[in-house]
């Protein structure tokens, strides 16, 4: 089966074909595909993830990839377009591809017929996510700044500095962890 998590309460323009198609399959194809059509609690994706082999990210633009994390957490295996941040945050745990069509394809199909590959990104990927807790982040951002600041220090003397913000999002404690509904 065939398991898309996509609210759609607001599909902008260029969307609306993609909406479209994907309706005609549901009705082509009710007892193979489920829609998502509202958005869904951690604990119902945390399911999601656990009950699947692969996400699939076609994402033109993606800056950090925090679906796939969350799916490579839980053992899903991302098959993904080599866009934005998605080919760091995945590395060597999953396929990425082009964003066509036809290699999205034919790299999901390559993870279905090779169950020890499928293995093997699985078991990667959860190693991988464990290094993106948010403390680890939080300390290594933390300990960059310190160094620009330190470095800054020794070569600019008299230039006057913009101001930066970082902003680093803030969770209540049960909702740091990446992936924690998986472990």
């Amino acid at each position: 089966s065939f398991e898309i998590v996509a609210p759609i309460n607001e599909v902008p323009g260029e969307l609306m074909k993609t909406k479209e198609e994907l309706n005609e399959l549901l009705n082509k194809y009710p007892d193979r595909i489920v829609w998502h059509k509202n958005a869904v609690s951690r604990e119902e994706i945390a399911k999601i993830y656990n009950q699947n082999m692969l996400i699939v990210q076609p994402s033109k633009y993606e800056s950090f990839g925090l679906t796939v994390l969350e799916a490579m957490a839980c053992g899903c295996v991302p098959v993904s377009s080599n866009k934005g941040g998605l080919p760091g945050v995945i590395g060597n745990a999953g396929k990425i591809v082009g964003l066509k069509s036809s290699l999205l394809i034919r790299g999901i199909v390559n993870l279905l017929e090779d169950y020890r590959l499928r293995e093997r990104y699985s078991r990667r990927g959860v190693e991988r996510a464990a290094l993106f807790e948010w403390e680890d982040i939080a300390l290594r951002t933390k300990n960059f700044y310190k160094k620009v600041i330190r470095e800054s220090k020794k070569t600019i003397k008299d230039v006057k500095v913009p101001k930066v913000s970082v902003i680093i999002p803030v969770y209540r404690s049960e909702e740091r962890r990446v992936g924690k509904e998986c472990r």
